[in-house]
């Protein structure tokens, strides 16, 4: 049998600190994950205004909010990495006298969390690891999935036309479009087999390409240092295309591309796992009740689209209101929400999603010495 680390990065702030709080209860708890095999990548979003004491592990600062959640699970891993998704690695001159400023993109920082420490070895002991994102609530045993390189299937990926674009005639272009002279927003996509050839990936390699994101399991062994460095530098090179090429710029979900090139690049054939308990899309489908009335057992929810988007949801004529966007301030959902908590719970259609409601609420009484307090602000560098 296998042995699995799963990993999950965050940066130390409210918004997203809740929904680790949230990811772990559940993975452990209904999932079944021993958290010894959980690895949580934090970074600090006030990474460049405190250079001096957060390039550093030994003296950056968590807040108190991180620390009580390290507590409350003393064997799993924690480990601080570089923010270089707060990096400016793109940059916009707007003209004469509008200066120019640092385009930043964190979603980098799924991988390069645990790339900067499997370059040192830290999965080491491992035969797989499973690559998750924080807003991950796990309905029931985590499900059973195969052994080798894989990746859940995903629409986003789409090799002929990537990043494609409508015209959307009344938007009106943005300052950045305009500085580089597009005057409509649509684009018709990159395709991305141009895009391996221009890098020298064979014809044998483009043909290992396969279409998914968001959870990846890779084989230990085929991290090479060369693998490493490629998942990094085709999400840079993809966020390059985007600000020469894209009238857009740089686009959101580079990080759901890259690791496909990069895996025909190394000889990796990522699986393509198409069990409706891995799609990130299943509980937003209505289809997907049909069969018992219920999600599948086991299926990982990924709520990242408001509820209030499917009215089927709900068991009245009014939606649920829950949405992880509106969370974004000082507090946790279950911090002085609870109403609203409870009202959901009344109308909610289905068991899970009562028990998704319910896991928020149990949080709050089982973990009640966390100081949910985090100060922190997003710190930027020009150059």
């Amino acid at each position: 049998m296998s042995k699995r680390a799963y990993t999950v990065f965050i940066e130390d702030k409210e918004y997203l600190l809740w929904q680790l709080e949230l990811f772990l209860f559940s993975i452990t708890k209904r999932g079944g994950i021993d958290p010894k095999d959980i690895f949580v990548f934090w970074s600090c979003p006030e990474y460049y205004n405190k250079l001096g004491e957060t390039q550093d592990p030994a003296t950056v600062v968590k807040s108190e909010w991180l620390h009580g959640i390290i507590e409350s699970y003393p064997t799993m891993k924690h480990l601080y990495s570089q923010n270089f998704g707060r990096q400016n690695r793109c940059f916009r001159f707007m003209g004469k006298g509008k200066g120019f400023h640092g385009v930043q993109y964190t979603g980098i920082n799924k991988w390069s969390s645990w790339i900067e420490y499997a370059n040192d070895g830290c999965f080491d002991e491992y035969d797989e690891v499973v690559i998750l994102e924080q807003d991950l609530w796990f309905s029931g045993k985590f499900p059973e999935i195969p052994n080798g390189n894989w990746v859940s299937k995903n629409w986003i990926p789409n090799k002929k036309e990537s990043f494609s674009k409508s015209a959307d005639p009344e938007r009106e272009m943005d300052e950045w479009a305009k500085v580089r002279e597009f005057t409509t927003w649509e684009h018709e996509g990159w395709d991305l087999d141009e895009v391996m050839k221009l890098t020298k990936v064979s014809k044998e390699q483009r043909s290992l390409w396969t279409r998914g994101a968001v959870l990846f399991q890779f084989v230990v062994k085929d991290l090479t240092p060369k693998f490493l460095n490629d998942l990094m530098n085709y999400q840079y090179l993809l966020l390059h295309m985007g600000e020469i090429a894209h009238p857009t710029g740089k686009i959101h979900e580079t990080d759901m591309i890259a690791p496909s090139l990069a895996c025909c690049n190394n000889n990796i054939k990522l699986a393509v796992v198409e069990d409706e308990q891995l799609l990130t899309e299943t509980w937003c489908k209505e289809e997907s009740y049909e069969k018992t009335g219920e999600l599948p057992e086991g299926t990982i929810v990924h709520y990242a689209w408001d509820f209030s988007k499917y009215p089927f949801l709900s068991n009245t004529d009014d939606p649920l209101q829950f949405s992880k966007f509106t969370h974004g301030g000082t507090h946790a959902p279950w911090q002085g929400n609870i109403p609203a908590l409870h009202s959901d719970i009344e109308k909610s259609k289905y068991e899970w999603l009562r028990n998704f409601y319910n896991d928020m609420i149990e949080i709050g009484k089982s973990y009640p010495y966390i100081r949910r307090n985090c100060y922190k602000e997003v710190g930027n560098i020009r150059i």
